[in-house]
């Protein structure tokens, strides 16, 4: 296991890894089942940054809207990130930050909020 990582509860481990790794290009390093209840998938994207996502199929509901967990990635280019949002459906809004910089805020399928920031 790495040293440092953010673990997120999750609905589906199939649904996210689909959108963390298909979507927003995280790549999968390891996933196991420590018990029949709950599933688990370590994932890591191009700076090294890991999530460790862990479903429990005993727990009916996972609720992440109220949580404090808001992961956010640095970008480039925050247009193509907007098209790319759009291109997919997934509904973001869009915020200014103090000196002029600029953001984009969506959540991943299980509520968790995700922010871009140029």
């Amino acid at each position: 296991m790495p040293k440092s990582f953010v673990t997120i509860r999750v609905r589906s481990i199939v649904e996210s890894l689909n959108f963390y790794c298909g979507f927003l290009g995280f790549k999968l390093k390891n996933k196991l089942s420590p018990s029949r209840k709950t599933e688990l998938a370590l994932i890591e994207n191009s700076n090294s940054f890991m999530i460790q996502l862990v479903c429990r199929h005993d727990q009916s509901q996972v609720d992440n809207q109220q949580s404090a967990i808001i992961l956010s990635f640095k970008t480039d280019d925050l247009k193509q990130q907007i098209n790319l949002l759009k291109g997919n459906g997934y509904p973001f809004s869009q915020f200014n930050l103090p000196g002029g910089k600029k953001g984009i805020h969506f959540e991943d399928p299980n509520g968790v909020s995700i922010a871009y920031l140029n």
